[in-house]
């Protein structure tokens, strides 16, 4: 019975405690798109430089279509800097990837769209994704 309720304390310790909705906003003002020569599968290479594009401070969302070798992400310019992304993309799988076409526009929102602006500074916030830990101490009421 001891070992129970020290089985049952460290798990509600553990897993009980569930994190905030704080929900991370991110000012995207600008859209870059760019090939990439190098990728020979979807899985392991496309998915892979999504994911780290994806998870670098500043970016909204990132998608890399295999088929046109293509990636295209939103993020914030002021906190981003886009030749960090392109060295960071090369420098993956010892090198094996290399960018080119390199395009970069500022994105506004006009009427709720996106649209390219040239000098206007007005952005659009965005909010990322949130992460709730499950209740444990609920789950074994639940089960008693």
């Amino acid at each position: 019975m001891k070992n129970i309720l020290i089985i049952l304390t460290a798990s509600l310790l553990l897993f009980a405690c569930s994190s905030e909705n704080t929900e991370q906003e991110i000012l995207a003002n600008a859209q870059s798109s760019f090939v990439i020569e190098g990728m020979t599968c979807e899985e392991m290479c496309a998915k892979r430089i999504e994911d780290k594009i994806a998870r670098t401070a500043g970016v909204k969302e990132c998608t890399v279509d295999f088929e046109n070798n293509t990636a295209t992400f939103s993020y914030d310019n002021k906190t981003t800097e886009i030749n960090d992304i392109v060295s960071m993309v090369e420098k993956m799988a010892d090198s094996k990837y290399s960018v080119k076409e390199l395009k970069t526009e500022k994105i506004s929102v006009a009427n709720g769209d996106i649209s390219s602006a040239e000098n206007n500074e007005t952005s659009q916030i965005l909010s990322g994704s949130s992460f709730e830990m499950p209740n444990v101490l609920e789950y074994f009421r639940n089960i008693i």
